[in-house]
């Protein structure tokens, strides 16, 4: 499996700010933060999966959602970041099912063109 280095990165910053938190004593900073990278991980599945083609829009207001949710932990808006990344988290989701939706969908039309292909040539005269 291949690991993108960016997501790594990310990763380990998140942490150290999450141990920073936890020594700290901020269990909505950390609350926050992890709702962040799961927002992170999940648009990340998303265009794995083409949401970029199919579900542009949902991951557009995903990652508009997460830029917000970064924001206010900068400005140490804790609940607030929480909230934003709750409703990323949701649309990244979305993002995610709607395009393995059409996914599935055009596989769908191409397995039914090919049955019905195989259906012409064995109908056919001989």
């Amino acid at each position: 499996m291949k690991v993108d280095t960016r997501i790594l990165q990310h990763l380990i910053r998140t942490s150290i700010i999450c141990g920073a938190f936890l020594t700290g004593g901020c269990a909505t900073g950390v609350a926050a933060l992890e709702k962040i990278a799961n927002v992170e991980m999940t648009i990340n599945q998303a265009r794995e999966n083409n949401a970029i083609t199919y579900a542009p829009l949902e991951l557009k207001f995903a990652e508009d959602k997460l830029i917000k949710a970064k924001k206010a932990i900068e400005d140490e808006e804790f609940e607030q970041a929480k909230i934003i990344a709750e409703k990323a988290l949701a649309d990244a989701q979305y993002a995610e099912a709607k395009s393995r939706a059409e996914k599935a969908k055009i596989l769908e039309q191409e397995i039914s063109a090919s049955i019905n292909a195989l259906r012409g040539e064995a109908n056919r005269p001989k």
